[in-house]
This record gives C-alpha cells, sequence and structure tokens, in this order.
C-alpha cells in the first residue's frame, strides 16, 4: 500500500505554505492508519526564485517535522502538475519494483475528486485508488477553485481522448506529446 502526496506550494525559501503542511499531515495519518509501506513525494522546481524541487521540500517535512523516517519516503521531481503526479509516481513505483494493490491519495478536498480521476485513469483496473481522508478547505475556498478544478479536468479528458484507461503506454506517449507541461509548448522538456 503506498500514500502519494500531492503538492500544492512553497515559497521562495522552500517553504511548504499551510495546504501543503496540511495535505502532509494528512498523508502521515493515512500512512500510520492503514499500515501502509511507503509515502510517495511529488513535484518539480516550479519557482523562478529557488531551485528546490517541492517533491523534496514535502519529503523533508515529512522527515523533520512529522517525523516519518527516510527509509519509507520516496521524492520524484518531475511532475508539474497532477497528470504529471500520476505518471511519473507510476514510472518510479516501476522503476523500484513496487507494485501495491492499493494507492491512498493524500490531496486537498476540492482537489481529491479530479485527483481521483486522473490516478485511476493512469492505472486503470489493476490497482485500488481511494483516499479515505483529505485536506479539509474553506467552503469560500472550495467554491473559488471549482472552475479551476473543472476546467482541469475537462482539458485532461480533452488531452487523453479515445485511450482506454491503463493502457500505459498510449497514455505516456499522448502525455509526452500533447500535454503543454511536458512536450514543451509551456515548459522546457524534462
Amino acid at each position: 500500500m503506498i500514500v502519494v502526496l500531492l503538492s500544492h506550494l512553497m515559497d521562495e525559501h522552500g517553504a511548504l505554505n499551510a495546504e501543503s503542511r496540511g495535505r502532509a499531515s494528512i498523508a502521515k495519518k493515512i500512512f500510520y492508519d492503514f499500515n501502509a509501506n511507503y509515502i510517495i513525494t511529488l513535484g518539480w522546481d516550479y519557482r523562478n526564485d529557488c531551485r528546490f524541487c517541492i517533491g523534496n521540500q514535502m519529503k523533508l517535512y515529512l522527515e523533520h517535522q512529522l517525523q516519518i523516517h527516510h527509509q519509507f519516503i520516496i521524492s520524484e521531481t518531475r511532475s508539474k502538475d497532477t497528470v504529471g503526479d500520476a505518471i511519473y509516481c507510476k514510472l518510479a513505483l516501476d522503476n523500484l519494483g513496487i507494485k501495491p494493490n492499493d494507492i491512498l491519495i493524500a490531496t486537498s478536498d476540492y482537489h481529491l475528486p479530479r485527483s481521483l480521476s486522473i490516478f485511476r485513469f493512469i492505472y486503470g483496473d489493476s490497482i485500488n485508488i481511494t483516499s479515505p481522508l483529505s485536506h479539509k478547505t474553506s467552503l469560500q475556498y472550495r467554491r473559488s477553485r471549482e472552475l479551476s478544478e473543472f476546467d482541469s479536468i475537462n482539458a485532461f479528458q480533452k488531452t487523453f481522448n479515445a485511450i482506454q484507461p491503463g493502457d500505459f503506454k498510449a497514455i505516456y506517449h499522448r502525455f509526452l506529446t500533447k500535454h503543454p507541461y511536458y512536450n514543451g509548448s509551456v515548459f522546457l522538456k524534462n
């Protein structure tokens, strides 16, 4: 069983914002309550004013603030968004020879439906993907995120149209060629 911790934001010094810290606390609770094997942290060096990868900063927070031993934390730093989180999480686990039966997502309440949808599409039916709890945000904040979440899931569905869930070869090819964050349209290629 793997806990996938989805990052939010950090400042120019690599300090995590309250939402990232809240998600990390949820990940810790899930990790212990469900006796998971690992937590995987995800996220790239997205800020122009520092060279910290948020995936690594989340790992350090789990270790130093939440007292989770580093041997239980995997950090993957190539992902730039939730789709990349799912893709690079799968690649990292495959590369390490880790074949979980269950993935438990640790994210915020407003982000959970989209995250589950994306991870379930990437992995297909081969793995049970759920989330027993999420970081709670205010009703006002959730409402402010609704349109963005809706637009993001629509863009995801359009990008991966006509591909079957779990067809990772086709998904990965489409990801590298059509997703603007990874094909060089918005950011330089990894």
